[in-house]
């Protein structure tokens, strides 16, 4: 679809009102078709019949909620930093001033699209960070468009939880902190970016829609309960080149995964990893890379017959948690066959030596 940049609008009107910085409305009379570019008002061009004339220079809103509060926060003819603007208006001046300190969206449940947020670029961080409350659009249950300023480099904690957003462009985010997008429960999908470096615990536990994930290339590890909940996840992809590690019960009760591909960087799984609690996962199969040194508790504890084999590729058996391979379960483990009989006599391993096969053998 093209982007739409510079449109006209015309509408009858009798009276016409033009306004001035820091006054109040004077009455006119020009011919005058309203011009936006960006959602910004700048300027007007000749028309035939009487139409109303926006103020020139003004933010439009598609949101009358958005605009109301936006309005009381940082516009108005003279905001909290000083700048001029209009009566019950925002220009663009006060919107690229204005800081992530002031919350006036958390919780709000009325407001439905926020576009025009890609203006506020005086933005850096949003929701909790380092015990300290930026702005925030957890709870904010009707929200299911917003576009990130250019400026924003932080996702604190809970920016998005609870939100109907079904899908976002995280821009130039970095770095992603716990619960970011905590149920959102309409979100289908998600790419994070190849500059972001961080993805907390939490960051889309219960998001019951979330079908496809994809990582970027420097994203160094995924959190703890990452995409726990995530009924709907059928497939995620990560191509970072620096993960080192998969956090506890990231993917636990996934009953529709069926795909994990994981670097070869990765040296580390969490407890319980692919375990369930009420819904066995839906993993078919699993490769852990050669770099892996560790292997937590029930990792593999996925109560499902889903699981067809897993492969370890590690010349030297990982450490091993209680449990990592679910004792009662059948499914082969393939290793390297040079060192078959070391995995089968190594603590932990020698648990599943019946089960242990060379890779040599694969089917």
């Amino acid at each position: 679809m093209a982007k739409i940049s510079h449109f006209h609008i015309t509408m009858p009107i009798r009276t016409i009102r033009a306004f001035h910085p820091g006054t109040t409305p004077a009455t006119t009379s020009p011919n005058r078709i309203a011009v936006f570019e960006n959602g910004i008002c700048t300027g007007n061009a000749n028309s035939s019949s009487s139409v109303i004339q926006p103020i020139k220079g003004v933010l439009t809103f598609t949101d009358p909620e958005v605009k109301s509060l936006c309005v009381s926060t940082w516009g108005g003819t003279v905001n909290s930093k000083g700048i001029r603007g209009y009566l019950n208006e925002v220009t663009p001046a006060q919107a690229q001033s204005a800081t992530d300190a002031a919350n006036p969206f958390q919780g709000n449940t009325a407001i439905t699209a926020f576009p025009e947020f890609q203006l506020f670029t005086g933005m850096t961080t949003l929701g909790y960070y380092r015990t300290v409350q930026h702005l925030t659009f957890s709870g904010c249950s009707s929200l299911s468009l917003i576009r990130l300023p250019s400026s924003v480099i932080r996702l604190g904690t809970s920016s998005f939880e609870g939100t109907a957003l079904t899908s976002i462009n995280l821009g130039n985010v970095r770095f992603i902190e716990s619960k970011a997008f905590k149920d959102c429960t309409r979100l289908t999908s998600i790419i994070i970016p190849d500059q972001v470096q961080t993805m907390g615990n939490y960051t889309f536990q219960g998001c019951t829609a979330l079908e496809t994930v994809h990582l970027g290339r420097r994203v160094q590890y995924i959190g703890s309960y990452a995409f726990y909940l995530c009924s709907s996840l059928r497939r995620v992809t990560i191509s970072s080149e620096v993960m080192t590690s998969i956090g506890n019960y990231a993917f636990r009760e996934c009953p529709s995964l069926e795909e994990v591909i994981i670097p070869e960087t990765v040296t580390s799984l969490g407890d319980g990893v692919f375990s369930y609690k009420k819904s066995p996962c839906g993993l078919k199969s699993f490769v852990i890379p050669k770099a892996v040194t560790k292997i937590g508790k029930n990792c593999f504890v996925t109560g499902s017959r889903a699981l067809e084999w897993v492969k370890c590729l590690a010349t030297t058996p990982p450490e091993l948690g209680e449990n990592a391979f679910d004792t009662e379960a059948d499914f082969p483990i393939y290793v390297p066959s040079g060192v078959l009989d070391t995995y089968k006599t190594h603590q932990g391993w020698s648990d599943y030596q019946h089960r242990l096969l060379p890779l040599d053998v694969e089917t």
